[in-house]
């Protein structure tokens, strides 16, 4: 007890008071501590409790540390084990990951106990302990992810099956239904590995974090800890798996008639992070060669994000907003990542028009082709059986599912993608011609109301190559649906005067004449978010080719103001003019004398009408991530420059 004190009738505290042992009472004025305990007597017991306190550390260091030895004697079993089996069974699998978790709970404890007893008690070999265990730590994450991925490939087939039905009555077959049944049962399993699998890159990237900032030992630690899981997929291509787990839920849920749109999103995204993966390979592009990569990246990712948006915003069954949500959530954090990443390299990359020279191709062990609408492709080289041409395909890198698929073109040097390709179900039973015409209703009714939604979502997509391609994708059901009334005709023998087949030939009439609207409304859209959109070299080529924008000569090429510390520096532009001879956009090629021949600018750029005047590119340090990106698109290389301006 702290002793007696006095009480006013109020209740209220008065001063403390003391015996002298001779039964006299005094005042006792002695500095005291919250509490009322005397500062001496109060730091006798935290100085005596702080001695329990570090003998009972002690205690439990040492007992943590013989508790260590045993769970490392028990992992390295697991894992020689492991190599015993060479396919471990999924019930050792379980065990050994059980067993890392535990290890990973133990160095977690032993941390914790061990910077608790420095600050008690100073531990000379704090750092190093504290280091090693930190990697330690790293080292059991990482064992942790082999496992899980040994056991993720037993639900691999999924990363296969994952596509829409190619038909309705595919769709609600006995055997699709069973294959369905049996990839959501393993996509439930893959994806709390997967989700775990992710939080080992996490844990291991922030054991790193840690360890840069121990010295002497700890930057040497963190090195070694990058490269544990070198020999396993990136984090990136585990969230590509994510997203594809995330999607069959989805379908699960919603059973969606629309989910081709989804699953297009999906492919994309996919596409996108597995090309960024390619770059990890040491010396295997140049600087420029990367930027266009990941210019592409930003492009797949954002068409990604377009797509994912315009599937929510169509009708769908209840249940699977919340999976939708995160969906979205993942890629447009994917997507800000990408866009992050490519502002920063381009602000590294000096300013000029024409890219740096190529690594030796020895070195690269895929391929880069361009293509006219998309960007570059990083992927790998298919040899064709026969007299068929080679292909380039994007794999996966976890399950080697081809993502997409290129051919080269009538075009030297420019990629088209390849029709997907998929395996044709065996044919049910063909249906009706009534019922094929009822069947047509349904779609024509369909269509249109697509059609709005594309119309919705135009309004804020960014690629518009990929908005046509949503329309032209959906105009093909209608195609489908023609050649099967016309089957169905020719199998009853149905005339074109007969009840049925004038029902018949008018639908085919309808759907043929929707199919085509819908392929010119995906046009229109195109042709409408280019011109809204800063320009591009793509951009402007492919409106040359469609008769939408028309380029002319501005002038003579004149000398600019003087700038102290800048060369002299003389313009010559083009204006980008619409179909009603109102300007778009404007081409200024750069150039270093009045004499120098047409084909040797030093910089050449798009211009809006807004930025006509500006004087050279535009400076980018403080700019937001996607002007600086926009300032990057509209350069215009050689071959752009000869065909679209330089000739005329």
């Amino acid at each position: 007890a702290d002793g007696p004190r006095l009480i006013d009738a109020a209740g209220k505290l008065g001063p403390w008071v003391r015996s002298d042992g001779e039964g006299q009472w005094r005042m006792d004025f002695g500095l005291r501590l919250r509490g009322g305990m005397p500062v001496n007597r109060r730091i006798a017991q935290l100085r005596e409790s702080n001695r329990r306190r570090v003998v009972q550390l002690e205690q439990n260091h040492n007992r943590l540390l013989s508790l260590r030895v045993q769970s490392s004697e028990r992992v390295q079993a697991d894992l020689d084990e492991a190599a015993r089996q060479q396919v471990p069974s999924t019930a050792h699998l379980d065990e050994y990951s059980t067993h890392l978790r535990e290890q990973d709970h133990l160095l977690v404890e032993f941390d914790d106990n061990l910077r608790e007893l420095h600050q008690l008690k100073a531990q000379p070999e704090f750092k190093r302990m504290h280091a090693r265990n930190l990697y330690d730590r790293a080292g059991t994450q990482a064992q942790l992810s082999f496992v899980l991925h040994s056991g993720f490939s037993e639900n691999q087939v999924i990363m296969h099956d994952m596509r829409p039905a190619t038909s309705p009555q595919e769709e609600q077959s006995p055997e699709q239904v069973q294959k369905f049944q049996r990839m959501m049962d393993a996509c439930l399993k893959a994806r709390r590995e997967v989700e775990e699998l992710i939080g080992c890159h996490g844990m291991i990237a922030e054991m790193r974090k840690q360890l840069r900032d121990i010295l002497p030992e700890g930057p040497e630690l963190a090195r070694k800890a990058g490269v544990l899981l070198e020999s396993e997929p990136s984090l990136r291509s585990w969230k590509s798996v994510d997203l594809s787990l995330r999607a069959a839920e989805i379908l699960d849920i919603e059973r969606s008639s629309d989910y081709s749109v989804l699953y297009g999103a999906l492919l994309a995204a996919r596409t996108g992070l597995s090309m960024r993966d390619s770059l990890e390979a040491r010396d295997a592009f140049s600087d420029s060669e990367q930027v266009e990569v990941l210019d592409s990246v930003v492009s797949r990712l954002g068409y990604a994000l377009d797509t994912s948006r315009l599937y929510q915003s169509l009708p769908r069954a209840g249940g699977g907003k919340e999976l939708l949500d995160a969906f979205i959530e993942i890629l447009d954090a994917l997507h800000r990542q990408a866009q992050d990443e490519l502002a920063a390299r381009l602000q590294m990359l000096p300013s000029q028009s024409e890219p740096a020279a190529k690594p030796g191709a020895s070195k690269r062990k895929q391929v880069l082709i361009r293509t006219r609408n998309r960007g570059v492709v990083v992927g790998s080289r298919r040899k064709a059986e026969g007299n068929r041409p080679d292909t380039v395909v994007v794999v996966d890198p976890i399950d080697n599912t081809e993502l997409a698929s290129y051919e080269e073109s009538a075009e030297p040097g420019v990629w088209q993608p390849l029709g997907e390709t998929r395996v044709e179900p065996v044919p049910p039973t063909p249906a009706t011609l009534a019922t094929l015409v009822k069947r047509s209703g349904a779609l024509l009714n369909n269509a249109e109301r697509r059609i709005a939604k594309v119309r919705s979502q135009a309004r804020t997509a960014t690629v518009g190559v990929d908005i046509e391609d949503i329309l032209v994708q959906q105009s093909r059901p209608l195609d489908a649906m023609v050649q099967q009334i016309e089957e169905a005709l020719t199998r009853e023998n149905a005339t074109d005067d007969s009840d049925d087949g004038l029902d018949a030939a008018r639908q085919c009439g309808l759907l043929t004449a929707k199919a085509a609207q819908m392929r010119e409304e995906g046009k229109r859209l195109r042709v409408g978010i280019l011109k809204k959109q800063a320009p591009t070299v793509g951009g402007v080529s492919w409106l040359v080719e469609q008769g939408e924008v028309s380029i002319l000569k501005e002038g003579e090429r004149v000398a600019l103001a003087k700038r102290k510390g800048f060369a002299q520096d003389y313009l010559q532009e083009f204006v980008v003019r619409d179909k009603e001879a109102k300007p778009l956009w404007y081409a200024h090629f750069h150039y270093a004398s009045a004499d120098a021949l047409v084909g040797d600018f030093t910089a050449a750029h798009l211009k809006t009408r807004e930025q006509r005047f500006d004087r050279g590119p535009q400076t980018v340090a403080t700019q937001s991530n996607q002007a600086i990106i926009e300032v990057y698109r509209s350069r215009i290389d050689k071959g752009s420059a000869q065909k679209l301006f330089l000739s005329l």
